[in-house]
């Protein structure tokens, strides 16, 4: 690193010790940052990059010194190299409150306060590789997260737009990258010269707070600890790197990284609607249908106002015309498994969702209620349930057939979706239809109906689940087998016998989620259903 850059970093730390800043001090961090080559977002990515590399070491060191796993072994193995003499989760010796859970390559820590440390063993057995999404995870798990990480933690919607700002680090040759990516030792030494920089932030008056700041090249944070003296030269700073960062997310939405346009959206998002809409009714427009649509609705869902609630309304509009919906069936009937060709029918279920949250059902227009039916009455496949409970609500004669014949769907997910669905409405007619199924096949919906009726508080219900179990006895039970792999003995099931086995409890679990999830808005639409 350059002496200049050290020099900088002990000066300003001497202040702030000393608390001798003064406002020419102030005045001269805003006009020369820290020579470092990066903006504020990007250090404090790379900061909190160092800072986890730590947490996944002692993971690492943990897992091979305490439960006796190999790093490689698992890297090369997965499963069939977890601990032998160990369950595959417990209490980790010797550390109070945390637990391990092994899994796949890797070997997931959280603590009883939620924290969540989960790694994935390189194939060289070292845990220096740092998942993205297991990284979203941590910052997600933190209860009260220290300066560097608060600038990397957002809400739902937001939360991967820190994965923004690793493509320029990769290309400054601080970190290596793939799927996971890994500090290299430049970005490493960077990071520990500026770790003192950042650890004082959080502990200093709000002078040497804002001194630290601007030397970081943060004046957004900066300015608000800033003297009225300064404001002036913040404000003109400010309005610079907004428009740098701004000009740089746009410009990743018309590159050929689909990846880096979703994280730019997700950037752009945290702007608000008055930088962004735009971009993002843009991109929610975009065909074929990609990840893109995606990443525009989970940000336009956290807007709220007339005009986001417009735009959706017009992106499902275009996504119903006939010549689009035919266009979704022909890649269907070609089984054309390219992912940027694959079609995103929950992008209109979970449009038309949120427009029903957004709807006075005794407000709604003909016209909007029209094209909700019209989106919801196709074959939305593995989004069919939920697609069926919102077409119940809004007309009750074509939702209740569509939830009947989720019954009996191919797809696993959907009947036990349509199950819990027809419990949550809970009338006699879904009790109706609940019995019918629980009459037919097992492995045709009948199972899920008869796990749905045992967890209704209705006579009829109670009766027809033990029905069902004195007819099906046994059908629950999954014996397994057992194999020899590596020399060692295990036991294992086929898919069939874990769903089967487990059954009850994915009906009672998916109950509650849709219960939590759809509630309100059957309160809301059921005096009109």
């Amino acid at each position: 690193m350059s002496a200049a850059l050290e020099e900088q970093i002990a000066t300003s730390l001497a202040k702030a010790r000393d608390g001798s800043v003064s406002a020419d001090d102030i005045a001269d961090a805003i006009k020369s940052p820290l020579p470092t080559g990066l903006n504020a977002q990007e250090i404090y990515s790379l900061l909190c990059f160092v800072r986890h590399e730590r947490r996944q070491k002692w993971v690492g060191f943990l897992v091979e010194s305490r439960l006796r796993g190999h790093g490689s072994e698992l890297a090369n193995h997965g499963a069939f190299a977890h601990p032998e003499e160990l369950p595959q989760s417990g209490d980790v010796p010797g550390e109070a409150g945390w637990r391990y859970f092994f899994h796949g390559r890797g070997c997931c820590f959280t603590h009883s306060d939620g924290i969540s440390i989960d790694v994935d063993f390189a194939d060289d057995g070292t845990a220096l590789d740092i998942d993205p999404y297991f990284f979203t995870h941590y910052l997600q798990s933190l209860p009260e997260p220290e300066w560097c990480e608060r600038q990397l933690k957002q809400s739902e919607g937001f939360e991967n737009a820190w994965q923004f700002d690793l493509e320029r680090l990769e290309s400054l040759g601080l970190i290596t990258r793939e799927w996971r990516f890994r500090l290299t030792e430049k970005g490493r030494n960077l990071g520990e010269l500026m770790e003192p920089i950042v650890d004082s932030i959080d502990e200093a008056d709000p002078r040497t707070r804002c001194l630290l700041l601007a030397k970081l090249g943060d004046v957004e944070n900066a300015a608000t600890y800033g003297e009225p003296a300064s404001l002036a030269a913040f404000l003109d700073v400010r309005k610079r790197q907004s428009a740098q960062r701004i000009g740089s997310l746009k410009n990743a939405l018309h590159g050929v990284d689909e990846s880096q346009a979703r994280f730019a959206l997700s950037a752009l998002g945290l702007l608000g609607p008055e930088t962004a809409l735009d971009d993002l009714r843009a991109a929610l427009s975009y065909r074929p249908p990609n990840g893109l649509n995606h990443a525009a609705f989970a940000v336009l869902k956290h807007w709220g106002g007339r005009a986001v609630t417009e735009c959706l309304m017009m992106a499902l509009r275009q996504m119903t015309r006939r010549s689009f919906m035919d266009a979704i069936r022909r890649l269907i009937s070609t089984r054309n498994s390219m992912e940027s060709e694959r079609p995103r029918l929950g992008l209109v279920v979970g449009m038309a969702e949120e427009l029903m949250r957004r709807t006075q059902p005794t407000e709604i227009s003909a016209e909007a209620r029209d094209l909700l039916i019209a989106s919801l009455q196709p074959d939305c496949f593995a989004m069919e349930d939920e697609a069926a409970f919102l077409l119940f609500l809004l007309k009750t004669e074509l939702g209740l057939p569509k939830l009947a014949r989720s019954l009996s769907s191919k797809v696993p997910i959907v009947r036990r979706g349509a199950a819990c669905f027809l419990m949550l409405i809970g009338d006699a007619k879904c009790i109706d239809i609940l019995i019918q199924a629980a009459s037919q096949l097992p492995d045709c919906g009948g199972h899920e109906a008869a796990c749905a009726l045992s967890l209704m508080d209705d006579e009829r219900a109670q009766r027809a689940s033990q029905q069902w179990l004195r007819r099906n006895d046994g059908y629950e039970e999954a014996e397994g087998s057992e194999v020899v792999v590596m020399g060692r003995t295990i036991q294992t099931w086929s898919m069939a016998e874990m769903m089967r086995s487990q059954m009850r409890d994915d009906v009672s679990y998916a109950s509650e989620r849709i219960k939590q999830k759809f509630s309100a808005l059957l309160s809301l639409w059921q005096p009109i259903a």
